[in-house]
């Protein structure tokens, strides 16, 4: 879905390369083909720079919230799902 028409694919990277190993990984039995078929996806990517690695959440981080928010540090994520598995239970009763 990252680089093809897919409307998942914000960055509108669309690599031939990247689709064939993906489609290879996604049919291959082999998980040692497999992994051997992502390492290559990396490679690509990293030559590219299609997506900028970062750190974000990786370091320490703080919060506040008002009184009159409900929930708030019952919900934690230590993922990138913060929207889906926390924000919601802020308004939950």
């Amino acid at each position: 879905r990252f680089f093809t028409d897919n409307p998942q694919n914000h960055s509108q990277i669309k690599d031939a390369d990247l689709k064939k190993i993906a489609d290879d990984a996604a049919s291959e039995l082999s998980e040692e083909k497999r992994k051997e078929l992502f390492a290559q996806a990396q490679i690509k990517n990293a030559q590219n720079m299609y997506y900028i690695p970062n750190v974000a959440g990786a370091g320490t981080g703080w919060g506040a919230g008002q009184a009159t928010l409900n929930n708030y540090g019952v919900y934690n994520t230590k993922s990138y799902g913060w929207q889906s598995e926390v924000a919601p239970f802020y308004w939950k009763g």
